[in-house]
Order: C-alpha cells, then sequence, then structure tokens
C-alpha cells in the first residue's frame, strides 16, 4: 500500500541519516599487515573507516565515488569502492548480512551494488591491461587480481618480452609479514604476428613495449615537465652509471640508460658529504630507509661523485614565496656553489633530513677526514662523522657509534721479532646485535688518529692494552718513516720520470732514433748494431732498478722494469758489450 511505501522511504531516509557501522572490517591491500582491523560506518554523507589500533582514518564521500561493488574473498565478503581518480579502496570481512544495508546505502549515494566475480582457478596466464590508476589481469574475463600503479618503483624490460615491475618495500612490516615486492608479465607476440613490428592485430593484451609505456606514463615514471629541479648527466658511484634527476613535491627521480626509480622524499633518512683524500672528488650520499630494488639488489644508499672544484648554478622553477611556504624556508630558488654542495642542499631543503659533514676532530694522515682501508675485498674510504663511519663506495656502509659494541685493533703490538714492522694493521668492530665488521689494511701512519678519536667517543677497545702499546710502536715507527720520506719521495720521481720516457720513446715515429735516458747522456755511443745493457743493483735487498736499452737500425726501443722500496747504498756496475754484423 502507499502508505507503506511512504513508512519504508522515511525508513531509509532515517537510516541513511543516522548511519550504519560494521564492525570487525579489514582495509585491504598491503595494509592489511599492519593491523588494519576497524570499524566501517557509512552515512549520507559518505564512508568512513578506522583502525582500531593506531587511530588510522580513511574517509571518502560519496561525491568522489564513481561506483562499488561486492565481491566474496578469503575470510568474508569485500566492498570495493571506485574513486573518480582511477584508483579504489577495498573494506574485507564484511559477513553476507551485510550486503542488504549497504545496498540501500548506495543507493542514497545514486550509486548501485554491483557483484563482482573473481577468477579462482589459479591460472597464470591471461589478460594484462591498465586502467586508470590500476594494472588488471583476468583470466577468461574474470579478475584475478589487481594493482594500484602506485605502488610501482620502477618498470622495465628484463627480456624481449617480459616486463617487470618492482614495487615499493614496506618499512614498517614485521619480519614473519609478506608483501609483493616484484612482478613481471611474459608479453609473446600473437600468433603469426612480426615480432619486430607493432601491435599485432587481433592480440588479446599489448606487446611488452606498449604496456610498459602505459605503466610508466600511468605510474608516474615518465619524465615531467612540471619538476622543481632537474639534473643531468649525474655521476653515480651507487648504483653505477649516469643519471638524470628530477625533483617534485614529494619524491624524486631517476632516469638512467637502462633504469628507472623513484624515490619518495619520506624514504630518506639523512644525508651526508664525503670529500675523498684525493682532494678531487667528493661524494654525496643519500641514505634511504627502505631501500630501492633493481632485481635482486638493494640499494640503501645513492651514491653520487662530483668534481671538487665543480660549480654549479640551479635556478627552481617554483616561486620563491611558495618555496618559502611549502618547504618552512629551507630553500631558495637560486642556489649556487660547488656541485656537491648544492645537490646536497637541494636534497636536505626537499625532505627536511638532516645533512652531515665529517667529523672536525679528525684528521687523518695528511689532513683528510677519511683513511684507506678495505672491507672484505673491496677497497675503499672510513669516513669519520660525529656519531657514525661510513665506508664507501662498494659496499655503501653506516655504523651508527651507538649500535657499536665495541672494536679490536689487530696486528698492532709487539708479540714477536719484527712484528713491530708490520705496515698497516686491522680494525673490527662489533656491533651489539653480533655482527662484525672488518677494515684491513689500514696504514700505520693513521694509527695515532684513529686510536685517539675512538677514544674521544667513548667507544669500547677490546685490547685496550695492547692497543696503548701499540700506539707507542707506532709512534717510534712513524718517526724513522718520516726521517725517509724524502729520500724515498725523490727516488719515486726519478723513477717516474725514467717510465715517462721510456713511454714517449715507445710512441715515437720508426725515423727518430733520439732517446733520453736518467742522466740526460747522448746516444752517440750507440750505433747501429750495438747492444748496451745497463743493470744497477742496490745491496741490502731494498732496491733493485733494471734498464736495459736495445738500439738497431731505425727502431729504438726502451724496456724498463722496477720494484722499489727503502734503500740505504747503492753500487752501480756498467757492462757494454759491442756486436758487429
Amino acid at each position: 500500500p502507499p502508505q507503506a511505501r511512504e513508512r519504508g522511504h522515511a525508513e531509509r531516509a532515517c537510516a541513511m541519516s543516522e548511519g550504519q557501522n560494521f564492525s570487525n572490517v579489514f582495509l585491504g591491500g598491503k595494509d592489511r599487515a599492519l593491523g588494519a582491523l576497524g570499524e566501517l560506518r557509512a552515512d549520507s554523507v559518505g564512508i568512513k573507516w578506522k583502525s582500531r589500533t593506531t587511530g588510522k582514518e580513511v574517509k571518502v564521500a560519496s561525491s568522489d565515488m564513481r561506483g562499488l561493488s561486492w565481491a566474496r574473498v578469503r575470510g568474508g565478503n569485500q566492498l570495493r569502492v571506485h574513486l573518480k581518480g582511477g584508483s579504489s579502496l577495498k573494506f574485507e570481512g564484511l559477513k553476507p548480512a551485510d550486503r542488504g544495508p549497504i545496498e540501500e546505502l548506495c543507493r542514497g549515494y545514486g550509486q548501485e551494488l554491483k557483484a563482482l566475480a573473481l577468477s579462482s582457478k589459479g591460472l597464470s596466464w591471461g589478460a594484462a591491461s591498465v586502467e586508470g590508476a590500476m594494472i588488471k589481469f583476468e583470466v577468461d574475463g574474470l579478475e584475478a587480481f589487481e594493482l594500484p600503479l602506485t605502488e610501482v618503483q620502477q618498470a622495465t624490460i628484463q627480456q624481449k618480452n617480459e616486463v617487470s615491475l618492482e614495487m615499493h618495500t614496506h618499512d614498517a612490516l614485521a619480519p614473519e609479514d609478506e608483501m609483493v615486492t616484484e612482478i613481471r608479465f611474459n608479453m609473446p607476440p600473437a600468433a603469426g604476428g612480426d615480432e619486430e613490428g607493432g601491435e599485432e592485430e587481433g592480440a588479446a593484451f599489448p606487446r611488452a613495449e606498449n604496456f610498459l609505456n602505459a605503466v610508466i606514463s600511468k605510474a608516474d615514471l615518465a619524465i615531467s615537465g612540471d619538476a622543481i629541479a632537474s639534473l643531468d648527466d649525474v655521476p653515480m658511484a651507487v648504483p653505477r652509471g649516469r643519471y638524470e634527476f628530477e625533483f617534485f613535491a614529494q619524491f624524486f627521480k631517476l632516469h638512467g640508460k637502462a633504469y628507472d626509480f623513484k624515490v619518495m622524499y619520506s624514504s630518506v633518512v639523512g644525508v651526508y658529504v664525503l670529500p675523498k683524500p684525493d682532494n678531487y672528488h667528493v661524494n654525496v650520499a643519500v641514505h634511504l630507509e627502505p631501500p630501492i630494488r633493481q632485481g635482486a639488489t638493494f640499494y640503501q644508499f645513492l651514491l653520487m661523485q662530483f668534481p671538487a672544484e665543480e660549480s654549479l648554478d640551479l635556478t627552481l622553477t617554483m616561486a620563491e614565496d611558495a618555496l618559502k611556504e611549502r618547504f618552512d624556508g629551507r630553500l631558495t630558488q637560486q642556489l649556487s656553489g660547488y656541485s656537491h654542495e648544492v645537490v646536497a642542499s637541494l636534497i636536505t631543503g626537499l625532505t627536511g633530513k638532516p645533512l652531515h659533514t665529517p667529523s672536525p676532530s679528525y684528521k687523518a694522515h695528511g689532513g683528510a677526514s677519511a683513511l684507506r682501508c678495505a672491507q672484505k675485498s673491496a677497497d675503499g674510504y672510513l669516513f669519520m662523522y660525529p656519531k657514525a663511519f661510513i665506508f664507501a663506495d662498494k659496499p655503501t656502509t653506516l655504523i651508527a657509534f651507538d649500535q657499536v659494541g665495541s672494536v679490536e685493533f689487530r696486528r698492532v703490538e709487539k708479540e714477536g721479532a719484527g712484528a713491530s714492522n708490520n705496515k698497516s694493521f686491522d680494525m673490527v668492530v662489533f656491533k651489539k646485535g653480533g655482527e662484525s665488521l672488518q677494515f684491513a689494511n689500514i696504514r700505520r701512519n693513521e694509527y695515532q688518529a684513529l686510536f685517539r678519536f675512538l677514544q674521544e667517543k667513548k667507544l669500547k677497545i677490546q685490547n685496550i692494552a695492547k692497543a696503548s702499546g701499540g700506539l707507542e710502536d707506532f709512534d717510534d715507527m712513524e718517526t724513522d718513516e718520516e726521517g725517509k720520506g724524502e729520500e724515498d719521495d725523490l727516488h719515486m720521481r726519478k723513477i717516474k720520470r725514467a717510465r715517462e720516457r721510456a713511454a714517449a720513446a715507445s710512441n715515437k715515429p720508426d725515423d727518430d732514433d733520439s732517446d733520453d735516458d736518467d742522466d740526460d747522456e747522448s746516444d752517440e755511443d750507440f750505433k747501429a748494431g750495438t747492444r748496451s745493457t745497463a743493470h744497477t743493483h742496490t745491496h741490502t735487498n731494498s732496491t733493485y732498478t733494471r734498464y736495459t736499452r736495445y738500439t738497431h737500425t731505425t727502431h729504438t726501443h726502451t724496456l724498463t722494469s722496477h720494484i722499489h722500496t727503502s734503500y740505504t747504498h747503492t753500487h752501480t756496475h756498467t757492462h757494454t758489450h759491442t756486436h758487429t754484423h
């Protein structure tokens, strides 16, 4: 009867205005593993979900809804809310009895709750497509799964017809939790199609190249023109190669020849400036947590390398007032200075993360901020910071002092005859979790500054008695070494000049018979058909040098072999043999 119908409409309107609550509802997607159990409330304004544990809220206004669907999934039923931007939200754990009230709410939004059938065959062969902000994979016309494009960190073609998608990692997951980190789509050409041609007519899915381009454009991995700043051809030590950087309001991108990366500013922990002891290069390291991935390789640091004296003038595209408001005055529109300073200031200004410089209280031998050493088979530099060690460049390793349990020095004390003549020593850092890292082949003239730096930072030294004794031994050895330094350097300069002259002589034309030796002697004693050999022997088994010259009619060759250490007394013997043909 009309009265009953009016009463029903009134009851539904009353229910819409008051809203309904649905308990024990999960927020679907990657957040389900993060304790995403909460309560779903739907009313005339829209839908709101709130987590029980974290208090996180997800709100969707009815005006932002593109559609709603209902599906049967693992653990109950799913309400999927399709948004106008192309993405969707999933609420799981609903009971079958909840479908009726939710249908009434959908009518109030001017939407229809559609039934969504999902494929449960478990087949891995189907059709892949990019729809809105989602990647969909269907089997026999039914949806098997979908992935949000916002989670794609990198998209590449690994093989001829294989597209690899790497996903952002989630640092809040527990060790027992699981998440999708990579998925690959193999897209062979259609039967009878031309593999080198374009899209095959009648193919059920796009070719690998077309699919990749669609993912890159929709996942915001492509180069776009609204970047705040961009840098071209930046040399990278980790990952190795040259990359183009684009900086946006919430993330930056790296574009290389083979790989592209997208790094969220929320993943940046800090920025470190690493001046190399050679004074020719300065590295800038960006610490990431979670790290980015390239196949099975994880990169926790981005390591850029700049010439120390290279300058850079950079103008940001955002207005000065907007920069000041958006980044709390950390950036100005015009940045200029050395390249490493400008890039480090840009990244710290955009991310709001700290900039770290080497500790002023540590100076290695020669005044550098780092000492040379080896970690396993990798040669590099160990930098000292106020609160951490950093080894660069491969593998770039950070050890915070608050994670260090103790430090042990090896090969520093007198344990037997000749033990004090060690040219180097080792340092082992034991972390509180049980892990240990060894830095080997540190030159002995670095010991004093390193030992005192560790004492200043109040790091526990296991063999403090032996290490202190080694400090005295190394001081005496450094004094002896400094007395020989000038003599060794002079000899090395002579040897270097001899090698340069030998190389220059070997590159001259055949009709050039001139060749200068160390003593600037003329070549008139060396005539065609003669052979002269000069040997220099240094006794005490410290130095052995041999120069051998062969002179023929029109060709001059100089062969030099050299093994050098320190020396004391030198005796020279010259033998000349002449053969006439």
